[in-house]
C-alpha cells in the first residue's frame, strides 16, 4: 500500500475539505428540494444547520475554528518542504532509526549543527513507531524541522514540530469531516535552542500546548519525548556525517517522472508532488549499525550537502 508522508496528506486534506464544503451545499439543496412546500428563511437555516452538524460530527464552532487554525499552520509547514527543487526536503528515516545508537545524547547541544535545508520533513515511514494511543490508533508519523536565525546568536536554533501519521486518505472521504479534523489537527512543538542542551528542549511541559494539540496527544509524554529523541538523532546524522541518501519515491509513483526528475527536470518534480508521490531522500539504507553519534561540531563536520 502507498505511504503518503504528512506533507502530502495535509495538502490533500485541504482539497478534500473544500470538496466536502461544496458537497454540503449540494446536500442542503437536495434536502430542501425533497421536502414539499415553500421554505422560509428560518426553515432553510435549520436544514443547513442539520447538514453541518452531521458533517462536523458533534464539534462545536470553537473546536472547528481551532482545528482550522491548526490546519493552516500545518499547511504552511507542508508547503515549505514541497518545493520542486533538485534536492528533496523530505527525509525518510525508517531504515536509519534501527541503525542509530541508543547512547544518551540529552547533554548534547545542536548549536553547531547545520542541516541540508532550512526546512525539512523527517518521516518515520509507514510503521507506527511512536504510539500515542492504541485505543484510538494514534501515533507520531514524523516531524517538520525549521532552522531559524536568532539575532545576536551564532548558535543554530531549530523549531521541531511533531505531527500525527494517522488517517488514510481513502478513509477520510468516507467519514464525517469533523472526525477527520479531530484526528489530524494535532502537533507538538519543541524549540531546540543551540545555547542549551537537548535535555532542555525535552523538559518542556508539553501538556500545556492546548492550542496545538488535543489532550489525548498532549498527555502521552513518553511517546512525545521518544519521538523528539529520534528526530534529534536523525538531525545529528544528517548534519554531522556524510549521510547515506538514496533519492526515490513511493513504489506507486510514475517511473518516467522519477527518472526525468533524477535527470534534473523540475517539471517532473512538480508532477510527482501533484500526484502525491514527492521525491524523497531515503536515509541509511546502505549503512551498517552506527556505533556512536558525536555531538555536532561545525568546524569538524562542515561539509557540502550533496547526493
Amino acid at each position: 500500500m502507498a505511504h503518503s508522508p504528512h506533507p502530502v496528506r495535509i495538502l490533500a486534506l485541504n482539497t478534500m475539505i473544500e470538496t466536502r464544503k461544496s458537497e454540503l451545499d449540494n446536500k442542503v439543496e437536495e434536502r430542501t428540494s425533497v421536502t414539499s412546500g415553500w421554505k422560509s428563511f428560518k426553515e432553510k437555516v435549520a436544514i443547513r444547520s442539520w447538514a453541518e452538524r452531521t458533517e462536523m460530527a458533534g464539534l462545536t464552532e470553537d473546536q472547528l475554528n481551532l482545528y482550522e487554525i491548526r490546519n493552516r499552520t500545518l499547511r504552511t509547514l507542508a508547503e515549505n518542504v514541497l518545493s520542486p527543487s533538485e534536492d528533496p526536503q523530505i527525509y525518510d528515516v525508517s531504515d536509519l532509526m534501527a541503525k542509530l545508537p541508543d547512547h544518551d545524547i540529552v547533554r548534547y547541544s545542536l548549536g553547531q549543527l547545520t542541516l541540508p535545508h532550512d526546512n525539512i520533513y523527517i518521516d518515520f515511514g509507514s510503521g507506527s513507531h511512536f504510539k500515542i494511543s492504541a485505543e484510538h490508533d494514534l501515533w507520531f508519523g514524523g516531524a517538520y524541522v525549521s532552522q531559524k536565525e536568532v539575532p545576536g546568536n551564532d548558535e543554530s536554533y531549530f523549531s521541531v514540530t511533531l505531527v500525527c501519521g494517522d488517517v488514510a486518505l481513502e478513509d477520510a472521504w468516507e467519514q464525517p469531516l469533523g472526525q477527520t479534523l479531530q484526528r489530524t489537527s494535532n502537533m507538538i512543538r519543541a524549540e531546540f535552542d543551540g545555547t542549551k542542551t537537548i535535555a532542555a528542549a525535552l523538559s518542556s511541559d508539553f501538556a500545556f500546548q492546548h492550542f496545538n494539540a488535543d489532550d489525548i496527544v498532549r498527555s502521552n509524554r513518553s511517546a512525545i519525548t521518544a519521538a523528539f529523541d529520534a528526530v534529534a538523532r536523525s538531525m545529528i546524522y544528517l548534519g554531522t556525517y556524510q549521510p547515506d541518501l538514496e533519492v526515490g519515491c513511493d513504489e506507486e509513483a510514475d517511473e518516467d517522472d522519477l527518472q526525468e526528475f533524477l535527470e534534473g527536470d523540475r517539471d517532473a518534480a512538480q508532477s510527482l508532488i501533484t500526484s502525491g508521490f514527492p521525491p524523497v531522500n531515503f536515509v541509511g539504507r546502505a549503512i551498517d549499525k552506527i556505533e556512536f553519534l558525536d555531538e555536532p561540531d561545525f568546524d569538524r563536520d562542515h561539509m557540502g550537502f550533496k547526493i
